[in-house]
């Protein structure tokens, strides 16, 4: 990255562009996975090495907590797909997050 002269490089996760389970509680644990593995590669990248938080949308309250550990830990952004099963991310369903 110093050679190029790139100061930081956001990770971006293409795993995440459909949904990978239908049970909540498994995405909850997905997500939490994503994030922490997100939260230790920052770390160890010197804070150079930055992406997007995935969060668990068929549990908001789960995925407001998942977006404040990964935000205090260097997340650039939070990754939602526009179409969630039945619902549009302006759902009022989505409105905790």
């Amino acid at each position: 990255m110093d050679d190029l002269g790139i100061d930081v490089q956001v990770l971006y996760n293409s795993l995440w562009l459909t949904p990978l389970t239908r049970r909540p509680d498994a995405e909850a644990a997905l997500s939490w996975s994503w994030n922490r593995w997100l939260a230790e590669i920052w770390k160890l990248g010197e804070n150079r090495l930055g992406g997007p938080a995935v969060i668990p949308v068929m549990t908001p309250s789960e995925a407001i907590s998942q977006i404040r550990f990964a935000k205090s830990r260097g997340a650039v952004g939070v990754f939602m797909r526009p179409f969630e099963r039945d619902r549009m991310m302006t759902d009022p369903y989505y409105y905790p997050i």
